[in-house]
């Protein structure tokens, strides 16, 4: 529908994440929208904060999925300034389009002054964003044609080209910036130094006596700048250089970036601003879904958040399924210590989105008795070839049918049911039914005999 790779970004919160890909699914298969979906778009190996810039610049437009999630994910609110950044560089009126998933405590500012889709109002919202992609489409090829030669030249736009393309070496360039006086140019290069790395430019910016740096500014210097340059002497001069006007609560999405990336000296320099004051459920929430297994500062950090004795058993509850959802079993196994009892129901998720010895803690840990929900358990167990579950499961106690037993189990699951459990002669023999590989079968013969010869 446009000369770009895609005709609209997607941005939406982890937590929305099938609601957005069913959205995502019906623009494309009924109305032929291409859409870039993180989930499935994204480069591997690239930087999030890249991917997401490299992604928008491909697309037409922005579809924006508001939720309380949204609202609370320091990424979303990234992706949210990259779109507004795209729609005041592009000089188009038309590139975004919210759409409000679920109510939202407050409206983001950058979006009051739109009007956007409510998604639970409409009889047919996907229809809904398909007349505003293609009306928006329409006006904006009208109007960049009409408007093109009337609009002035900001000094801005002047900058970028310069930037870009006059500079004939970096110390020319260095030497421009060590002169700037605008706050607002040396706040835009600010964030350009960020997303390019440009160690230099950003250094020449902080020396710079006009420089006051602003929410965003400290954001994208959490996000984009590499942990490995991010010393102590960088984060302390940073800080001196933030806007005074700043509030903790400003400084939230930065604060969310270097608690996910365990940036400890960042975060104690964001704690003497006030920022643990933002510490709730929804903030622990979202570092746990946005924070790696396998990052050891990362889940140290998080790990000292969990300790709080603040925190109520509902909340620790709370934690233990996000963290279930995003599969950090880093963070289940310390909240596994911290809660006096796993309800049944976290079991079960377990054992479908979680390895085997993370379900065997908690199940050693409990020893649950419900006999149908264990045998739903074994069930899944069996499901999943968790072998050592299943024994661990079948110990205690509970009573089966022989057709538990399913075609599509692996060899070693038959074995341990076959043999491992107390079944009568007339059971064995009518597991037959149920046991096609011959394999399999062995196993039930062996037993069969072995049952024989003890009578």
């Amino acid at each position: 529908m446009t000369d770009k790779e895609y005709d609209l970004f997607i941005v939406y919160s982890s937590a929305d994440g099938s609601a957005a890909k069913s959205l995502m699914e019906q623009l494309e298969g009924r109305f032929k929208i291409r859409c870039c979906f993180a989930d499935r778009d994204f480069l591997p190996g690239i930087e999030i904060a890249e991917n997401i810039a490299i992604s928008m610049e491909k697309s037409d437009k922005v579809l924006m999925l508001m939720s309380p999630e949204f609202s609370s994910s320091g990424w979303c609110w990234h992706e949210m300034h990259e779109a507004f950044r795209k729609y005041y560089l592009e000089k188009r009126r038309h590139c975004v389009i919210p759409v409000l998933l679920e109510a939202i405590p407050e409206m983001p500012k950058l979006l009051r002054n739109f009007t956007y889709i409510d998604f639970k109002k409409e009889a047919d919202p996907v229809e809904k964003i398909h007349k505003a992609f293609l009306t928006n489409t329409e006006e904006d090829d009208q109007e960049e044609n009409a408007e093109h030669q009337s609009r002035p030249t900001l000094r801005n736009d002047w900058l970028v080209k310069m930037y870009n393309d006059d500079f004939e070496d970096s110390k020319e360039r260095i030497e421009f910036f060590e002169e700037e006086t605008d706050m607002e140019t040396l706040q835009t290069y600010f964030n350009d130094a960020c997303k390019e790395q440009d160690f230099d430019l950003l250094q020449t910016i902080l020396e710079n006596e006009h420089s006051a740096l602003n929410s965003t500014n400290i954001f994208k210097f959490c996000a984009q700048f590499p942990k490995a340059r991010l010393t102590q002497e960088m984060i302390d001069t940073v800080f001196q250089k933030l806007d005074k006007e700043l509030s903790y609560a400003d400084l939230k999405d930065a604060y969310i970036v270097v608690c996910s990336n365990g940036y400890r000296y960042a975060v104690t320099k964001f704690n003497e601003k006030g920022c643990q004051k933002l510490i709730n459920v929804a903030l622990v929430e979202t570092l746990i879904s946005q924070i790696s297994p396998c990052g050891e500062e990362e889940n140290d950090l998080l790990n000292d958040i969990l300790e709080d004795t603040k925190w109520t058993v509902e909340d620790k509850l709370a934690f233990l399924n996000t963290a279930i959802q995003s599969r950090n079993s880093n963070i289940i196994k310390r909240l596994i210590s911290l809660l006096s009892r796993i309800p049944f129901e976290y079991f079960l998720q377990m054992i479908f989105l979680m390895d085997e010895q993370c379900c065997l803690e908690v199940l050693l840990k409990e020893r649950y008795s419900d006999q149908k929900g264990m045998q739903g358990a074994l069930y899944k167990a069996c499901v999943m070839n968790m072998e050592t579950l299943a024994r661990e499961i079948l110990k205690l106690g509970i009573i089966l049918k022989p057709n538990i037993l399913r075609p599509g189990f692996k060899d070693g699951i038959i074995k341990i049911l076959v043999q491992e459990y107390p079944w009568t002669l007339e059971e064995l023999d009518e597991m037959k039914q149920y046991i096609v590989k011959t394999v399999c079968q062995k196993f039930l013969r062996l037993e069969i005999q072995k049952r024989l010869a003890d009578v």
